[in-house]
């Protein structure tokens, strides 16, 4: 049965019809392409912080564009009307950017995992909470301080700034499976206090 299919299958694709004077072999029906509709797609965006009702992180009235997400870029620069936010629940982010412009301080009192990075070129970032970060982070300015532990999970922490000191306070510690490189001095110092 199924070579008989088989057979008529080959005999109809290699068939001839006659048109005009001659003959013609069997031509495929042209492709006639459609048009489909396409799932919906994340895209990262950047979240800028306002500070616009309180130093709450987690008050979407204080961004603009809400609360940074998991697939979101915090930036933070000179545009805020507050300028110490408080991290006070457990958040997954993408990256936070603290511009050259900012002069605030951001506080981490969770557990804050940062899964592209940190670029910090001013202010102050720390607290007494924990920081998971991955991917690729410059630090160039401002301070880093860890109450809790501060993880370099994956990727790159690029120390372009003659400080290159992380101050660890109380039992905080600094554990570090990414790669260090440093633009300036070559050393990256660890102050306990």
């Amino acid at each position: 049965m199924f070579l008989t299919v088989w057979r008529r299958l080959a005999c109809a694709t290699t068939q001839t019809r006659q048109y005009g004077a001659g003959f013609r072999s069997w031509v495929p029906p042209r492709f006639r392409p459609t048009l489909e509709k396409l799932e919906e797609r994340n895209l990262f965006d950047v979240k800028i912080w306002t500070g616009a009702a309180d130093n709450d992180w987690g008050n979407a009235a204080n961004w603009d564009g809400g609360v940074p997400g998991v697939f979101d870029t915090a930036e933070f620069d000179n545009t805020a009307i507050r300028t110490a936010p408080v991290i006070g629940s457990d958040t997954i982010i993408d990256k936070i950017m603290v511009q050259s412009t900012w002069n605030g301080s951001i506080t981490d009192h969770a557990f804050l995992t940062l899964t592209g990075g940190l670029t910090l070129a001013s202010g102050t970032f720390g607290g007494s909470g924990s920081i998971l970060i991955g991917g690729f982070s410059t630090w160039s300015g401002g301070e880093l301080e860890v109450g809790g532990s501060m993880t370099l999970a994956s990727g790159t922490f690029t120390l372009t700034n003659s400080l290159d000191a992380v101050t660890i306070n109380g039992g905080g510690t600094l554990t570090n499976a990414a790669t260090l490189t440093d633009d300036v001095n070559g050393v990256l110092t660890a102050v306990s206090q």
